[in-house]
């Protein structure tokens, strides 16, 4: 029931994120919690003009250099697909910061999410190949089994998909 419960609420707060994503997500976080660590889903589904607008933004802010590394353009974020989350915990204020990695949370969940089908679709040392800078909070939902052939072989989605 309580799995049910988690499912309504994602598809209130993300509805149009993919049900067997958002599935897998609410698996992730019970997961989480049932073990200690309680994780936050800040951001799924972006629509078009969410997206334009924070790339708007970050590009005014930072300029255009800056926002291109951290921010996908409108028409090319994953968040648009559906497949795409960002998480935190309590302990990093509910921002998205590098160190997410270093927190208990973060670190269960980099090590877990392969389990429930979620990359980390950004990883460390890999932004040469994504062409964004390392984001430990960003999953991207693929399923078990290539999640767990991307963890095993320490590939980023480019590399899994040259290879498919």
């Amino acid at each position: 029931m309580k799995l049910i419960r988690v499912l309504l609420v994602l598809m209130l707060v993300f509805p149009v994120m993919v049900a067997e994503a958002a599935h897998a997500l609410a698996r992730l976080y019970y997961a989480g919690r049932k073990e200690g660590y309680t994780l936050y889903a800040l951001s799924a589904y972006r629509s078009y003009a969410t997206q334009k607008s924070l790339y708007t933004y970050w590009v005014n802010t930072r300029g255009t250099a800056y926002a291109s590394k951290y921010v996908a353009r409108p028409g090319y974020s994953e968040h648009q697909t559906g497949l795409a989350v960002d998480m935190t915990s309590a302990r990093m204020q509910m921002g998205l910061y590098a160190s997410f990695d270093q927190t208990p949370e973060g670190k269960w969940m980099l090590q877990q999410a392969h389990r429930y089908g979620f990359i980390v679709r950004y990883p460390k040392g890999k932004e040469k190949i994504t062409g964004y800078n390392y984001e430990p909070w960003h999953l991207r939902y693929v399923g078990v089994k290539e999640a767990t052939t991307m963890k095993q072989k320490n590939w980023t989605f480019e590399e899994w998909w040259a290879e498919r």
